[in-house]
Protein backbone atom coordinates (compact mmCIF):
# COMPACT_ATOMS: atom_id res chain seq x y z
CA UNK A 1 0.00 0.00 0.00
CA UNK A 2 2.56 2.19 0.58
CA UNK A 3 4.43 2.01 -2.56
CA UNK A 4 0.87 2.79 -4.28
CA UNK A 5 1.04 5.92 -2.53
CA UNK A 6 4.38 6.68 -3.60
CA UNK A 7 3.60 5.96 -6.71
CA UNK A 8 0.44 8.08 -6.95
CA UNK A 9 2.49 10.94 -5.35
CA UNK A 10 4.86 11.05 -8.27
CA UNK A 11 2.37 11.11 -10.94
CA UNK A 12 0.42 13.46 -9.20
CA UNK A 13 3.61 16.21 -8.93
CA UNK A 14 5.05 14.98 -12.25
CA UNK A 15 4.30 18.18 -14.90
CA UNK A 16 1.53 16.33 -16.90
CA UNK A 17 0.56 13.56 -13.50
CA UNK A 18 -3.04 15.07 -12.88
CA UNK A 19 -3.63 14.86 -16.65
CA UNK A 20 -2.35 11.47 -16.83
CA UNK A 21 -4.32 10.33 -13.79
CA UNK A 22 -7.77 11.37 -14.72
CA UNK A 23 -7.78 10.38 -18.15
CA UNK A 24 -6.22 7.00 -16.90
CA UNK A 25 -9.95 6.92 -14.49
CA UNK A 26 -11.92 7.77 -17.27
CA UNK A 27 -10.58 5.42 -19.38
CA UNK A 28 -10.56 1.96 -16.53
CA UNK A 29 -14.68 3.44 -16.19
CA UNK A 30 -15.66 3.71 -19.77
CA UNK A 31 -14.17 0.23 -20.55
CA UNK A 32 -15.85 -1.26 -17.14
CA UNK A 33 -19.05 0.65 -18.68
CA UNK A 34 -18.91 -0.64 -21.92
CA UNK A 35 -18.65 -4.50 -20.79
CA UNK A 36 -21.32 -4.15 -18.22
CA UNK A 37 -23.54 -2.65 -21.32
CA UNK A 38 -22.67 -5.95 -23.83
CA UNK A 39 -23.65 -8.32 -20.61
CA UNK A 40 -27.21 -6.13 -20.07
CA UNK A 41 -27.48 -6.25 -23.97
CA UNK A 42 -27.05 -9.93 -24.69
CA UNK A 43 -29.01 -10.88 -21.24
CA UNK A 44 -25.64 -13.20 -20.38
CA UNK A 45 -22.15 -13.07 -18.59
CA UNK A 46 -19.10 -13.26 -20.72
CA UNK A 47 -18.11 -16.94 -20.87
CA UNK A 48 -21.59 -18.07 -19.34
CA UNK A 49 -23.08 -21.17 -20.82
CA UNK A 50 -26.46 -19.61 -21.44
CA UNK A 51 -25.20 -17.88 -24.40
CA UNK A 52 -23.60 -21.04 -25.55
CA UNK A 53 -24.60 -21.35 -29.81
CA UNK A 54 -26.70 -18.57 -29.52
CA UNK A 55 -24.62 -17.39 -32.57
CA UNK A 56 -24.26 -13.53 -30.44
CA UNK A 57 -21.39 -14.12 -28.57
CA UNK A 58 -20.09 -10.95 -28.40
CA UNK A 59 -16.30 -11.86 -28.03
CA UNK A 60 -13.37 -9.56 -29.40
CA UNK A 61 -12.36 -5.74 -28.90
CA UNK A 62 -11.54 -2.83 -31.08
CA UNK A 63 -10.01 -0.31 -29.86
CA UNK A 64 -10.52 3.98 -30.37
CA UNK A 65 -9.04 6.62 -29.32
CA UNK A 66 -11.51 9.68 -27.75
CA UNK A 67 -11.12 13.08 -26.37
CA UNK A 68 -11.71 14.53 -23.52
CA UNK A 69 -11.06 18.09 -22.38
CA UNK A 70 -8.13 16.51 -20.01
CA UNK A 71 -6.52 15.20 -23.25
CA UNK A 72 -6.80 12.22 -25.47
CA UNK A 73 -7.44 8.76 -24.28
CA UNK A 74 -5.69 6.41 -26.16
CA UNK A 75 -6.60 2.86 -26.94
CA UNK A 76 -9.91 2.66 -25.23
CA UNK A 77 -11.44 -0.80 -26.11
CA UNK A 78 -14.59 -1.28 -27.05
CA UNK A 79 -16.49 -5.06 -26.92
Amino acid sequence: MNNDIKTLREILLSDDGISNFITTLIKNMMEKLLNQELTEFLKYDKYSYEGRNLGNSGNGYYTRNYKTRYDVIEGLRIP
